[in-house]
C-alpha cells in the first residue's frame, strides 16, 4: 500500500539525515549540508505523500462513522416509541429477495390474527416483523406489508407498510433514512374481505383482452354470494404516516 511505502521511506530518510548530520560518510555524502538537503527533502516529500494518501481514507472512515452514528440515533429515536405490549401475533406469508449489487434487500408480506387491530398495534407489529426479518436475513433493507388476506398478499391491499434500513442508508445505501411506517386506522369488514378473496379467486374466468370484465364478475359474485351488486366492491383502507426518519 502507498501509505506503508511513504511511511517507511519517511522513517528511513529521517534517520539517514540524522546520521549524515553526525558523520556524513555514514550515509555516503560529502557534508552535513548535503545530508540535510538530500535526506531532509526526501523525508519531507515522503511525509507529504503519506498525508495525501491517508487523508481521504480518514475522511471516508469519518463519513461512515457519521452515517452509523446517525442511523443509531434514528434507531434509538424509534425504540423510544416502540411498545412491545402493542405487538400482535403475525404469520409470514412470503419473503422475496429483491437485492441489488452491494445491497441486500428483501420484501415480505405478513398477516395478523385480528380484525379489530388498532392503528398503534398495526404500526408496532409491522416494525417488529421488519426488525425480525432484517436480523434473520441479515438484510440491509426490508419492506414489509400487513396484507388483508393470504390470497391477495402482495396485491396492494394492505393495512400497514414498513420500510426499514437498519444502517440508515435507505434503499440504495445513500438515501439517508432508517425507517418509514404507515398504517390504517380503519379495518375492512368480514364481508369486504370475503368479497376481496372471491374476486381474486374467480377473476381469471372473466378476462377479456387482458382486462377483467368487472361488470360480469360483479354479477357472478352477487349471485354466488347472495349479495346486492353494490356490495361487490374491493375494500379501500387509507394509510397515514406513523413514523419517518
Amino acid at each position: 500500500m502507498l501509505s506503508s511505502f511513504f511511511g517507511s521511506m519517511c522513517i528511513i530518510s529521517f534517520f539517514a539525515m540524522i546520521a549524515g548530520l553526525i558523520r556524513p560518510s555514514w550515509v555516503k555524502v560529502k557534508s552535513k549540508r548535503q545530508s540535510l538537503g538530500i535526506y531532509g527533502i526526501t523525508c519531507l516529500a515522503c511525509f507529504i505523500g503519506l498525508m495525501v494518501v491517508v487523508s481521504p481514507a480518514k475522511k471516508e472512515e469519518s463519513g461512515q462513522n457519521k452515517m452509523q452514528q446517525t442511523a443509531q440515533k434514528r434507531a434509538t429515536g424509534f425504540e423510544s416509541q416502540f411498545r412491545s405490549d402493542q405487538v400482535l401475533p403475525y404469520d409470514v406469508v412470503f419473503i422475496k429477495d429483491t437485492s441489488i449489487p452491494g445491497r441486500t434487500r428483501v420484501s415480505s408480506s405478513i398477516l395478523i390474527n385480528s380484525r379489530n387491530a388498532t392503528y398503534e398495534q398495526k404500526a408496532q407489529t409491522i416494525f417488529k416483523a421488519a426488525s425480525d426479518i432484517a436480523k434473520s436475513k441479515n438484510a440491509d433493507v426490508v419492506t414489509v406489508s400487513i396484507d388483508m388476506t393470504k390470497l391477495t398478499a402482495g396485491s396492494g391491499y394492505q393495512l400497514a407498510l414498513c420500510q426499514y434500513a437498519p444502517d440508515g442508508g435507505g434503499f440504495s445505501g445513500k438515501q439517508n433514512w432508517t425507517c418509514k411506517i404507515t398504517a390504517s386506522e380503519d379495518n375492512p369488514t368480514a364481508e369486504q374481505l370475503k368479497v376481496l378473496d372471491e374476486w381474486y379467486y374467480h377473476r381469471y374466468k372473466f378476462q377479456k383482452d387482458g382486462m377483467t370484465d368487472e361488470t360480469k364478475l360483479k354479477k357472478y359474485l352477487a349471485k354466488s354470494m347472495g349479495l346486492p351488486e353494490d356490495k361487490i366492491t374491493l375494500p379501500y383502507v387509507a394509510q397515514t404516516a406513523y413514523y419517518s426518519n
